[in-house]
């Protein structure tokens, strides 16, 4: 016959049965440490680029910037990220016009 057993995730408490649930559980856990490097990620590099979109005012600076931005939004999406490369792009636009 088939033993029948179980196990739960510390983390959250989901619940895991019988055929498969080691996997299953294995690979649930593997989510909760992705999202926690994420998070880590989001405050180590998200929240400081998003500071420094709001104090850099030269071109030059704006240009690395929106670089740098471009390179963390493959890895970490973020729609704040993304409003702010949208809203540094325009002031770039305006930065580069030439004077009439």
């Amino acid at each position: 016959g088939v033993v029948a057993w179980g196990a739960c995730c510390s983390r959250c408490g989901q619940w895991f049965e019988a055929v498969g649930g080691a996997l299953q559980l294995s690979s649930h856990c593997g989510v909760h440490e992705v999202e926690e490097r994420l998070e880590a990620r989001r405050e180590a590099e998200l929240r400081p680029m998003l500071e420094r979109f709001r104090s850099v005012s030269k071109a030059p600076e704006l240009r690395a910037l929106l670089d740098s931005a471009r390179q963390l939004s493959r890895d970490l999406p973020d729609a704040s990220l993304h409003r702010a490369m949208n809203e540094a792009e325009a002031r770039l636009r305006v930065l580069q016009r030439k004077p009439v």
